[in-house]
């Protein structure tokens, strides 16, 4: 007997500014609930056109908010939109949204869960918090919200549902790994994935995909590098707009990765990785991931060293024992149920 159907509001934006993570996460919860015929609404102040058809293709609908991203009056608008709505649940996934905002939008009568990376605010004003890094203990916010509900750590990863077809897919790894997948998030700046494949030039061995999402603003600078690298007999190519990241992920045979939520990704396709810190709120996350034996760091992004890349790359390409091992850590942090524990959750809250 299918559970009561929710009305579901979701509020979260994109941007070349925001970055992708936000909408992407949010976006594999919308693929939970509509699989299981609850009604999803998305309230966006900014939203890429690629980001909001994905929505659009599961059946939910975008509403666009004339707001401040943040503001009391993006707070009066989404409860306005979770009356009308009806909501029996609101998911708000941005940083943006503090306790004043939350505690406004709980009033219109939805049941709130947040979703949040750090666990440094002073205060929240939620039903549940969902924080799915690995190594988030779960009295992380026993302080700042001590009547909240806790979804914490890997458990609840959110994979969107394009990866439970590799659940069961045994990775290859060759003796000597020579497909490098670079992704640093859909709008991660240009300089650094300019960086990255500077550092890569001499490793002529290796055939190198720069994956670039929807919002980034760099798009010509990083196609003029590409074609630089092409004329100088390079392996370089440049993949835009890329829906099937499962596909690029299963091709290659390491990755170098940002902080954000392609961790989770990397986890489930149990793709050995280098990873690089984007932003402070990526700080802790990476650092779980590496500890966890899943990943080797390359620090800080705007403190690369491309001697240090080039070093690491190619160490880790040669080494197919340490990439069996770091294989078999991912594996164990993503298991690809989170989005339908929360699900699971939302139904059976009285």
């Amino acid at each position: 007997m299918m559970a009561r159907m929710l009305r579901v509001v979701i509020r979260t934006d994109a941007s070349s500014e925001i970055g992708l993570g936000h909408a992407m996460r949010c976006l594999s919860l919308a693929e939970a609930l509509c699989g299981a015929g609850h009604c999803v609404v998305l309230a966006s102040a900014v939203m890429p056109t690629a980001v909001e058809r994905r929505y659009d293709a599961l059946g939910v609908k975008a509403m666009m908010l004339s707001v401040e991203i943040g503001s009391r009056d993006d707070a009066t608008q989404t409860a306005a939109l979770a009356r009308d709505s009806k909501a029996d649940w609101l998911i708000a996934d941005g940083y943006h949204f503090h306790r004043a905002w939350q505690t406004i939008v709980r009033a219109a009568g939805p049941r709130l869960l947040m979703l949040d990376d750090e666990a440094i605010r002073s205060e929240w004003d939620a039903d549940v918090i969902l924080n799915p890094n690995p190594g988030t203990p779960s009295d992380a916010y026993v302080q700042s919200a001590p009547r909240t509900l806790v979804l914490a750590g890997s458990p609840y990863a959110l994979l969107r549902s394009e990866f439970a077809a590799w659940r069961s897919w045994p990775r290859p790894i060759p003796l000597l790994a020579r497909n490098v997948l670079v992704t640093l998030g859909g709008a991660g700046p240009a300089k650094h994935k300019a960086h990255l494949m500077n550092a890569l030039q001499g490793a002529t061995d290796l055939t190198v995909r720069v994956i670039i999402g929807a919002t980034n603003p760099h798009l010509e600078a990083l196609r003029a590098i590409t074609r630089g690298e092409s004329e100088r007999d390079s392996h370089f190519s440049l993949l835009m707009h890329v829906e099937d990241m499962p596909s690029q992920m299963a091709w290659a045979d390491v990755a170098i990765s940002a902080g954000g939520t392609t961790l989770w990704e990397l986890a489930a396709m149990r793709l050995p990785a280098l990873v690089v810190q984007l932003a402070d709120n990526q700080r802790n996350r990476l650092k779980a991931y590496v500890e966890a034996g899943a990943a080797w760091s390359l620090g800080v992004a705007d403190t690369l060293q491309m001697l240090q890349v080039h070093r690491l790359a190619t160490a880790l390409c040669d080494d197919d024992t340490t990439r069996l091992r770091m294989s078999r850590a991912a594996s164990r942090l993503v298991d690809g149920g989170g989005a339908e524990r929360v699900r699971g959750l939302m139904e059976s809250w009285q």
